[in-house]
């Protein structure tokens, strides 16, 4: 995983707001009690976007890995892989 220094990253438009090391704490303190002034609808509608955008390809990759699964499960290696594992014996793949 590549790091990217916080100046570097508020550059990028990656992040809005930098503050000096040790006082990440007290920023976060007041961006949470500007949220919390806001309207309650209008903040939870927020979140809800906001989690669902984050986890968007982790959505798109459980369905992609349900569909896989189900698909390698109807080819020979996958009765083989099975015959093999209840026979106790190495599996004979043979791409199909």
């Amino acid at each position: 995983m590549m790091r990217i220094a916080a100046d570097e990253a508020y550059e990028w438009g990656l992040v809005e707001h930098v503050v000096d090391p040790g006082k990440a704490f007290d920023a976060a303190m007041d961006l949470a009690w500007k949220v919390a002034r806001q309207p309650p609808l209008s903040v939870a509608m927020t979140k809800l976007t906001v989690n669902r955008l984050a986890h968007a390809l982790d959505d798109l990759a459980s369905h992609m890995d349900v569909d896989q699964f189900a698909l390698a499960s109807l080819t020979e290696d996958h009765k083989e892989g099975v015959e093999a594992f209840l026979g106790r014996r190495k599996p004979q793949f043979r791409g199909r």
